[in-house]
């Protein structure tokens, strides 16, 4: 019992923390943030190789959609004609990282094909989502 009143009394007396108890959680927190961030980075870099495949599809089926109801040979439509058919106007490729398949690419614009196709970085949704089949690199 005396053990137990002596142990309230040190813990009342105390006012806060020790420096080494704050360099340990500062430390765990490094640790921890060190783990996070590239995990952080590297997602926001997958997700936007998504947007990019999503927005390639939706403007491959705009393309038909807009050949088949005027009656043209998909090859001739132009982005400017497919404006309609997007709420926000035609899509444009997320800023940053772009990440599709565990390979990184670059491009800064969509671009519909001589053959009625959207592509970007010179490659339809189909050759991004499976580069080895088009010869355009690996997968993990």
């Amino acid at each position: 019992m005396k053990m137990l009143q002596n142990v309230r009394k040190t813990m009342k007396k105390q006012q806060g923390f020790t420096l080494i108890e704050l360099l340990v959680v500062v430390a765990i927190i490094g640790i921890l943030a060190a783990i996070a961030i590239p995990r952080f980075v590297d997602t926001t870099a997958t997700a936007n190789g998504a947007k990019v495949l999503a927005d390639l599809q939706s403007i491959d089926s705009a393309i038909q959609q807009h050949a088949a109801g005027q009656g043209i040979n998909p090859s001739t439509v132009t982005a400017a004609m497919l404006a309609a058919y997007f709420s926000n106007g035609f899509p444009t490729p997320p800023t940053g990282a772009i990440r599709i398949r565990g390979t990184e690419r670059t491009g800064t614009a969509y671009v519909i094909d001589g053959n009625g196709r959207a592509t970007f970085a010179n490659m339809t949704a189909e050759e991004l989502a499976n580069p080895a089949a088009s010869g355009g690199g690996t997968t993990p």
